[in-house]
């Protein structure tokens, strides 16, 4: 693409370091990343575009919490982007406030064989994958907070194969608000993000620097504020 003239990308991925970048960001390539903070020591020419990835995670744990869960488990594809790592910090963190310590196997993240899919495409099948693995284990879990509603969704379709019920047997959180989240039955508890708003600064950023004095551009580099939308798939957990 720099071959060809492009000089502003919006980088739709969340990768820790930008290292990989580097050469190209010193022959003048302008970076937006989606869904990354901005890191002290990244280059001068990269803006970021996020929500608050620690913080929604965090809040749909204590969601559960609040309602009286105890055994939370955590289901993820490979925990290695940053949104990953946020989230299930968040997830942490929500946990050590309550003064429980989350223990190894109320985590799934991948079925082991080395996969490192972090599209939506196979999200669903991982999904079911990994509830169905997480309530056969000893002390199995009653509620679940999922990396992006396509792993939550996933754990709908494993929940009903077990027999039990989405909401009352098992508590399931998402992350992002999809439009499938608010037309299954029962309705997705999940984290919204301002996906257009985010999406609008990205391209904002990126048209101000490549035009200069047009009235887009950078307000600032900071995270969106995610949101808690509660509906039928969370309640409080069986006796």
């Amino acid at each position: 693409m720099y071959q060809q003239g492009i000089r502003a990308v919006i980088f739709a991925s969340s990768p820790v370091s930008l290292e990989h970048l580097a050469a190209l960001a010193g022959r003048g390539l302008f970076i937006v990343t989606f869904d990354r903070r901005f890191h002290e020591g990244d280059f001068a020419n990269v803006d970021c575009v996020t929500v608050d990835n620690v913080h929604g995670s965090a809040m749909a744990t204590r969601h559960l919490l609040d309602l009286g869960h105890r055994r939370i488990g955590f289901l993820s594809g490979p925990i290695e982007t940053e949104s990953r790592n946020d989230r299930y910090d968040g997830y942490r963190r929500a946990l050590a406030a309550a003064d429980i310590a989350p223990r190894r196997n109320w985590l799934w993240e991948g079925p082991g064989d080395g996969g490192r899919d972090f599209g939506d495409a196979g999200a669903a099948d991982q999904g079911r994958a990994g509830a169905l693995e997480l309530l056969s284990r000893p002390e199995p879990v009653t509620a679940i907070v999922a990396i992006n509603d396509m792993y939550a969704l996933g754990a709908y379709a494993a929940v009903r194969s077990a027999g039990l019920k989405v909401g009352s047997d098992l508590s399931i959180v998402g992350f992002d608000d999809i439009v499938l989240a608010g037309l299954v039955e029962p309705g997705l508890t999940t984290i919204r993000q301002p996906i257009r708003l985010m999406a609008k600064s990205a391209v904002n950023r990126l048209v101000g620097h490549l035009h200069p004095g047009t009235g887009a551009g950078s307000v600032g580099r900071g995270d969106f504020k995610p949101e808690l939308v509660v509906r039928g798939s969370t309640g409080r957990p069986r006796d």
